[in-house]
């Protein structure tokens, strides 16, 4: 009878360890920076939000974004003057344009200086 604990025990402690090694890797994963040697690592942020977001409930495919992922690997790998390349200009601007393609007077897109100085207005 006190084997039998013994072995249940140590199982269950097995068990115990494995569940939590699984979940400290999914944490580090999900906690990878996203800003590496002052760039934005755009592929990173991708996954980050695709690991956070349920995809198949929001109806969203991989390929919805993958001309704007070509785009952006072909400038990084191609373009001449790598200097002119700042990623997180880059970004800024392209998610204004999305915004700014609704067409709508009433929704705008704030960097978070703009942001910073209308919610400093409010006040």
């Amino acid at each position: 009878m006190k084997k039998i604990k013994l072995i249940i025990i140590f199982t269950l402690g097995i068990l115990v360890g494995f569940f939590s090694w699984q979940l400290k890797t999914q944490i580090n994963a999900s906690t990878r920076p996203i800003i590496r040697e002052g760039k934005l690592d755009v592929e990173q942020l991708i996954n980050s939000i695709s690991d956070t977001l349920d995809t198949k409930n929001l109806n969203l495919i991989d390929t919805k974004y993958e001309r704007f992922e070509t785009v952006y690997d072909i400038l990084q790998d191609n373009y001449y003057d790598t200097e002119k390349l700042d990623d997180v200009s880059m970004i800024e601007k392209a998610v204004k344009a999305f915004v700014d393609a609704i067409d709508d007077p009433y929704t705008v897109y704030m960097d978070s200086a703009q942001n910073s100085g209308f919610m400093g207005e409010l006040k």
